[in-house]
């Protein structure tokens, strides 16, 4: 058996093959005043600028994006990913079928690019892909470098309503993803994902939008996910930093709770996995709440949405003190 990556690896080893978007030459702001003003020691930034040349590769072109994002165009066979042990002779590969069950629902409408604020510019050249540098900034906010980049079946499906909850502040996040993992904490051996679909003939996950083949999680750099999934959930995240021992008031899905329904709550439908035998089915899945003053689920189904539940919350509410 292959020995384990580190947990930050999983993170980052998206392997790129789609000719991403939009670059253009733009001036890079100064890491040090920006840092200063934060209140770091030059120490501190020196060793974060150090590591921050390690994985930001060199791009061929570079954009400021409007959202305030620097993208890079970074040669494909140059992205940080390969500098993974385990990926040393890695050649970049193409899925080997398309014929996924997955593919199978309809679609409604024509197929549409993946749109965000700095792909209205231009197009990055051919054989490169674009990667959102890493920050100072992006650094500090995870405390130290030793915690940045880190956090505690086949395939799976679903269509997930996509709201902008509030978020009370920076520190914290609100997120609505689906998890995939195999192995256990207690083991040692956990490898999770949080995207994709796998290729049987190769054990790649695989990440696609819209039909667009993005890139991949290389099977060589997992212990447990080589074959397949043995656990999925669909739902929300939230970190609550319990200032003054009060909760956030950090939203989850759309703020509402899952009583509320639709139009008002968050929900994921047709919520479905792909066996070994490539057929697709509906679940069991059972609910899990922390703290249902704050956040709760309700799950259903019917012929239109199949498996279904509503999710969220608003956080600190009178139930939720």
């Amino acid at each position: 058996m292959s020995p384990s990556p580190p947990r930050t690896a999983l993170l980052v080893l998206l392997l790129l093959v789609f000719i991403a978007v939009v670059c253009k030459e733009t001036t890079h702001a100064s890491a040090l005043n920006a840092a200063t003003t934060m209140g770091v020691s030059p120490q501190r930034v020196e060793r974060i600028q150090r590591y921050l040349e390690k994985i930001n590769k060199p791009a061929v072109k570079s954009i400021k994006s409007p959202d305030g994002d620097i993208i890079d165009c970074v040669l494909m066979n140059k992205q940080l990913a390969l500098d993974h042990p385990l990926l040393k002779n890695h050649k970049i590969q193409r899925p080997a079928s398309r014929s996924r069950a997955g593919n199978q629902r309809p679609r409604n409408g024509t197929t549409r690019r993946a749109w965000q604020a700095w792909n209205h510019v231009g197009n990055c050249p051919e054989g490169t892909v674009s990667v959102r540098r890493t920050t100072v900034e992006d650094v500090l906010r995870a405390g130290s470098l030793s915690r940045f980049g880190k956090k505690k079946v086949h395939e799976r499906i679903t269509m997930i309503n996509v709201w902008e909850p509030s978020v009370e502040k920076n520190s914290e996040f609100s997120l609505s993803q689906i998890w995939l993992s195999a192995g256990s904490y207690e083991r040692k051996d956990l490898n999770t994902i949080e995207v994709g679909w796998q290729d049987a003939s190769t054990g790649n996950w695989w990440l696609s939008y819209d039909n667009i083949d993005v890139g991949y999680w290389p099977a060589a750099i997992f212990t447990q996910l080589v074959s397949y999934a043995t656990s999925v959930q669909w739902g929300g995240e939230i970190v609550n930093n319990d200032v003054n021992g009060q909760h956030t008031t950090t939203q989850m899905g759309s703020g509402h709770f899952a009583e509320e329904g639709y139009q008002k709550a968050s929900y994921f439908r047709n919520v479905e996995v792909v066996n070994s035998a490539n057929g697709l089915y509906s679940p069991s899945i059972s609910p899990s709440e922390t703290n249902a003053n704050c956040y709760d689920i309700a799950i259903s189904s019917t012929t239109d949405w199949g498996t279904y539940f509503y999710y969220g919350g608003p956080g600190r509410n009178p139930k939720c003190p």
